[in-house]
């Protein structure tokens, strides 16, 4: 039996569309597309939505107009020659009725689109942008950000982004001669001079300028000097503590906790052997809550040792405990443990009330 693709969401399409996905994504669109006409179809509807959302401009609802009647006539086509299945027609309707509301919406937004600009002075600022993204400014560094169809921004100096995701409205950052496209991930812009410092913790950006072109992912960095090939390299450090008052804002939204929980440890806590304890285990709870192991807020326990992988209490199945074993254990001797009561043995032990 042929697997189907059921992970390919709406999300992942229009990012498709929009050229912001990874080489895996992009993979496996191209193979749903293959699967059948149906899958096809849908994304031709994506795109038409996608074409005429950039096309608009302000006061530009003669386009809305014409988008809409060119749905209709697909549909009473389809309904003539009853060549059209049910679902495709009523998604056609559902999707030119949203292009309708989104294209008043943009033309509401961009009547007035005023340039946005933060300072930080002797002390780093994090503040949010217009649009709902965060930055966190470093001393002396400024940002001009203007909302609109491309969210575009204008960095001197460094800051830390965390870009809202709008697949409808781009994120643009211009740095010294580069642009740095986003939808929606988070990374970090230093300027020095002429060189320019790209680090990308989180998501997918594209970076352009002096005729060269380069994808970033997430724990890739590159650094530019005027005349020279870019190269990117594997991060080597990206510590979120470097960023004061950007976890406090983080912290307000919930569903951003498992990544801040991977890359945050307290400065005063990380040259300390029980220091870098609570490092691995906040790297090895993320990596259970990002791989459906465990769920945000519902761990409470858990064991990793030379025979099994318990998490609340529940013996997990063996190939998951065989992946944290070859990952995480240095011998069959050592164990792993998140709890109240320390074991005895060889290995880290780290209680929740002092985590």
């Amino acid at each position: 039996m042929k697997k189907r693709n059921n992970h390919i969401n709406d999300d992942l399409l229009i990012r498709y569309l929009a050229d912001e996905v990874t080489e895996a994504e992009r993979a496996a669109v191209v193979k749903w597309l293959a699967e059948n006409e149906t899958h096809q179809q849908k994304l031709g509807g994506y795109r038409t939505i996608f074409e005429e959302s950039k096309a608009l401009r302000p006061g530009g609802f003669g386009d809305a107009d014409g988008a809409w009647k060119r749905f209709r006539e697909r549909i009473d086509e389809q309904e003539e020659t009853g060549t059209s299945s049910y679902p495709f027609k009523k998604w056609l309707s559902i999707a030119a009725g949203i292009l309708v509301v989104v294209s008043f919406g943009i033309w509401f937004y961009l009547r007035e689109t005023p340039t946005v600009n933060f300072y930080a002075k002797d002390q780093p600022l994090v503040d949010s942008l217009p649009d709902g993204s965060l930055i966190s400014l470093s001393s002396h560094s400024s940002l001009a950000f203007k909302p609109g169809r491309v969210r575009e921004a204008t960095l001197k100096g460094e800051a830390f982004f965390e870009v809202e995701h709008d697949a409808a409205r781009p994120f643009r950052i211009h740095v010294n001669d580069l642009v740095v496209n986003v939808l929606g991930t988070s990374f970090n812009i230093k300027c020095t001079g002429n060189q320019t410092e790209i680090m990308v913790r989180s998501g997918v950006v594209g970076i352009s300028g002096e005729n060269q072109s380069i994808r970033l992912q997430a724990g890739e960095q590159l650094l530019t000097t005027p005349g020279k090939t870019w190269n990117k390299q594997a991060q080597t450090d990206f510590n979120m503590s470097n960023y004061p008052g950007l976890v406090q804002a983080i912290l307000k939204n919930p569903k951003k906790w498992p990544e801040l929980l991977k890359y945050y440890t307290p400065k005063s806590d990380t040259q300390t052997t029980a220091g870098k304890n609570k490092a691995l285990v906040r790297r090895i709870i993320h990596q259970f809550i990002t791989e459906g192991v465990a769920s945000v807020g519902g761990l409470k326990t858990f064991r990793l040792d030379g025979s099994r992988l318990i998490i609340n209490g529940i013996v997990q199945p063996d190939a998951v405990y065989q992946r944290y074993k070859v990952e995480y254990l240095p011998s069959p001797d050592y164990f792993i443990y998140f709890g109240n009561e320390q074991p005895k043995g060889k290995g880290i032990f780290v209680s929740p009330d002092n985590f």
